[in-house]
């Protein structure tokens, strides 16, 4: 018998603390890695696309952050290291990494507790952040835009709203958005029906929940809808016609707006572009045109008595401008001022919910204290694009509105070419603005489509020859709205 020589080997390994110092499990899933995939985009480390695939740039993305926050790495992504990833606020890169809002750096802070991003120099999400808001930053504002709808002027929901016929069909791209990017509910109508109509997830935010009763804010959308509101009047006979002027409004005497045509107005050609612009409000003070305690006449005489407009009337895209119209209508309905809008909203839009317009809180009506901007839910932005659709398809003076400030609408000029780089904006697929309007799409010349956008990724985009509506309600611009607006309206379909 021969003996047997057992030879044990002992190897020794130094162990640097390691991420998946608990018991490993098994490689995360898609939607895990996409999640992943966030987090380190959020803390400054590029994973490459949010796409799921766990390759090699997001592996270094992960090793260098693990590293820099003093662990090891084995090579696994799992729950352990997605659950130090949640950690990011006790990340000092995380902290300190610049945000970009466009091409310009803005102040921010964190709040440790729960990894909050504000901008403090912002009372909302600036746009085109890069890094993109998280969603305890876009619960965080909508919450406060939320908390401004009380106290406006309120449209009650009709008893006979307008019946909507619902055949969607799911699109994964579209739920793509709604559960990573900033987009909270999307609906695409075609030829009668909704086709598409999905919202972000129920569980997505710890205290949001978005559904058909939502109030979504208008933002830049309500302009267009007070150009709507002044084709109403000019058709029930409160103003004399397509081509009156606003001689007759007391408030706005000694102003550069005296004697100003409407279709001037509605197509941002004031003359205005050395007193106001949407960048900074009123060019001499920098104070914003909407505040919460002051009208149109205290603007009158802060800022704007004793001005002319310019000789060169260029496009001047500002908000000011809308709340005279806005105001100019609420003179001339008079005492019938809420009986013209449940006219409008109830009985030709017939909305179901109710719809809010902003004011400022002073009492005196007279001062102009109407806003342009307004909420309502998603079902009812629908609305309102409907009743335009069939208004521009019908021999009415709404249809010969529509169709007048379409045929007098003006080139955008330099602000109408697109910046290649950005894809997430209505305005630079745009080549004209007419009737508080996007016009003329890039590439869609060829279709009559209405474009309605607001800050923060607010889109109605209405094609008048194809009967086919795009409702988009968002919290931030974070979005591809190429894929989500523009190619439905082009090619009738959404990436699969």
């Amino acid at each position: 018998m021969k003996p047997i020589l057992l030879i044990i080997i002992i190897s020794v390994v130094s162990i640097a603390p390691q991420a998946n110092s608990k018991e490993v499990g098994p490689a995360l899933k898609k939607e895990q890695t996409i999640t992943a995939q966030n987090l380190l985009a959020r803390a400054g480390y590029d994973p490459g696309p949010v796409d799921g695939a766990y390759g090699k740039r997001t592996e270094a993305a992960l090793m260098a952050f693990l590293k820099d926050n003093g662990y090891s790495f084995d090579g696994t992504l799992s729950d352990n290291e997605l659950e130090i990833l949640s950690k990011l606020p006790s990340s000092e890169k995380y902290r300190k990494r610049q945000r970009i809002a466009g091409n310009r750096p803005v102040k921010h802070t964190v709040r440790l507790v729960d990894g909050l991003v504000t901008f403090p120099d912002s009372w909302e999400l600036p746009t085109y952040l890069s890094p993109p808001p998280d969603d305890i930053a876009l619960e965080h504002y909508f919450d406060k835009w939320l908390s401004q709808r009380p106290g406006g002027f309120i449209v009650e929901g009709s008893k006979q709203p307008t019946s909507l016929v619902i055949n969607p069909i799911e699109n994964h791209y579209v739920g793509h958005q709604l559960k990573y990017n900033s987009v909270l509910s999307y609906i695409l109508y075609e030829e009668g029906e909704v086709t598409i109509d999905q919202v972000a997830p129920p569980d997505r935010f710890d205290r949001l929940t978005i559904d058909n009763a939502t109030p979504f804010r208008s933002q830049s959308v309500g302009k267009s809808v007070i150009s709507y509101l002044v084709g109403h009047a000019i058709c029930e006979g409160y103003i004399s016609g397509f081509d009156s002027s606003i001689d007759d409004w007391p408030l706005i005497k000694n102003t550069a707006y005296e004697n100003q045509k409407l279709i001037d107005l509605l197509n941002m050609r004031a003359g205005d572009q050395n007193i106001v612009n949407e960048d900074v409000g009123f060019v001499s003070s920098g104070r914003w045109f909407n505040n919460r305690n002051k009208g149109i006449a205290d603007h009158v005489n802060d800022e704007i008595l004793g001005t002319k407009p310019d000789k060169k009337r260029i496009y001047n895209y500002n908000g000011f401008v809308t709340n005279i119209l806005m105001n100019y209508v609420i003179f001339k309905t008079g005492d019938d001022w809420q009986q013209f809008l449940d006219k409008v909203f109830q009985q030709h839009v017939r909305i179901e919910q109710d719809l809010v317009f902003m004011r400022s809180q002073i009492n005196d009506a007279d001062r102009g204290i109407g806003w342009y901007m307004f909420y309502a839910t998603r079902y009812d932005y629908l609305r309102i694009a409907i009743a335009m659709l069939q208004d521009w398809n019908s021999d009415t003076c709404m249809g010969d509105y529509l169709r007048y400030v379409y045929k007098n609408r003006g080139s955008k000029g330099g602000r109408a070419y697109r910046n290649s780089q950005n894809e997430n904006s209505m305005a630079h697929y745009t080549k004209s603005y007419g009737g508080q309007f996007l016009l003329d799409f890039i590439g869609l010349e060829d279709k009559v489509i209405f474009g309605m956008e607001g800050h923060g990724g607010q889109n109605v985009l209405i094609d008048m020859d194809n009967a086919r509506i795009v409702v988009i309600n968002s919290a931030h611009t974070n979005m591809n709205w190429k894929n989500l607006a523009y190619e439905p309206l082009r090619t009738g379909t959404l990436p699969k």
